[in-house]
């Protein structure tokens, strides 16, 4: 056992890096962070120095359109990614100098470099 630990604290556990989840008003606001998006404002711009003022309603509302469909596929996304991320908890069969241990118990990132793991789903 103390030598699982010295190399669980030299190695680290076997898993992946927990994912940052970003914050509503940051994900709103990347929806306009992208080229064809400020191609858009741009002409907007261009259109109110001419007047052509419905031309300017009509591009500010397709921008808004995207913003707002973008901003709901992607919470709808992280929400699935999530859901993925939680099913995808195996378990593990650990075995050790030769003798099982915790069959069916220890979750896939327990044990330590040197271990021999079964996934059991």
């Amino acid at each position: 056992m103390a030598r699982a630990a010295q190399r669980l604290a030299r190695h680290r556990p076997n898993r992946l890096p927990e994912v940052r989840i970003r914050g509503p008003l940051r994900r709103c606001l990347s929806q306009f962070h992208n080229v064809p998006v400020h191609v858009l404002l741009g002409a907007t711009v261009v259109t109110g120095a001419l007047q052509h003022w419905l031309d300017t309603g009509v591009i500010r509302a397709v921008v808004l359109a995207n913003a707002v469909i973008g901003f709901l596929q992607e919470g709808k996304a992280e929400a699935a990614m999530a859901a993925i991320r939680g099913m995808l908890a195996p378990r593990a069969a650990i075995l050790r100098a030769g003798w099982l241990w915790r069959r069916g118990r220890a979750p896939r990132s327990g044990g330590s470099a040197g271990c021999w793991r079964g996934c059991k789903t």
